[in-house]
């Protein structure tokens, strides 16, 4: 293509064949997801959400990062001091109250939240803490303890074989 004055476009070595159609930018349309992923949830945000005074806004606030935080729990590796964190979540989703019931529920009962906790990435950090010298330890357990009590009255036999428990 020529501009005016006889210049070329640098981007433009070759003249363009008339019957190759030209690639565009295409949005989906709304609501189609297609190819969409989320960003996982950040340690900051996270953080701040344990860190809430009252834990129904912490669980309206993951509520509302939701896909994010799906985003990361179906992450193939996790830092040891992000599942801490989601640990902790998942506590607090396990010990709300009745009027955050719809919410913790929607959370609790969604497929990746389900493959976190039977899967290998909270085994093998359950494992690899047991030999650790980390000082939040006890607390971690307690944690997990409060989620697997919570997830086998939820679940029941279903779970309760998939529950990343060491042996003793």
């Amino acid at each position: 293509m020529l501009l005016s004055g006889g210049r070329k476009r640098k981007f433009e070595s070759a003249p363009r064949k008339a019957e190759v159609p030209k690639r565009r930018r295409t949005e989906g349309e709304a609501g189609d997801e297609t190819g969409y992923a989320s960003a996982p949830i950040g340690f900051k945000a996270l953080e701040n959400i344990c860190r809430e005074k009252v834990p129904e806004n912490a669980i309206l606030e993951l509520t509302k990062k939701a896909e994010r935080f799906e985003a990361l729990l179906s992450l193939e590796k996790i830092r040891p001091d992000l599942l801490k964190l989601v640990v902790c979540l998942f506590r607090l989703l396990c010990s709300s109250n009745n009027i955050m019931t719809a919410n913790t529920e929607k959370i609790l009962r969604s497929s990746k939240a389900k493959n976190f906790i039977t899967g290998s990435v909270l085994s093998r950090f359950i494992n690899e803490m047991a030999y650790s010298n980390d000082s939040s330890f006890a607390t971690v357990v307690a944690d997990l303890t409060v989620v697997f009590r919570a997830m086998i009255q939820r679940f029941g036999e279903s779970i309760v074989h998939s529950l990343p428990i060491p042996p003793a």
